[in-house]
């Protein structure tokens, strides 16, 4: 589906009821880019700001994450700033 085109159709029917269309999060799935079997997070990421100037405020993002506590945090801390490096 054309996550773009329904934020603007979305965006468009709620202005038309009165709602500020800005007042509405909206959810978007960031894909994952992989380089064999491991995942190519500077690839991931360059999707994020065109998503976000689409209107996206919350993201998902489905990654294997380690079992072990330390290793998922050191894991996810890393996945925190590649995302934030992109915005």
């Amino acid at each position: 589906s054309d996550i773009f085109g329904g934020i603007e159709a979305m965006r468009a029917a709620v202005a038309a009821f009165g709602r500020d269309p800005s007042s509405i999060d909206v959810v978007g799935t960031l894909p994952v880019s992989r380089q064999g079997d491991q995942i190519d997070f500077t690839a991931t990421m360059e999707s994020v700001p065109k998503m976000v100037d689409a209107g996206i405020t919350d993201f998902r993002i489905y990654l294997p994450i380690p079992q072990e506590v330390d290793e998922a945090t050191e894991y996810l801390a890393d996945v925190v700033q590649h995302f934030n490096s992109v915005l």
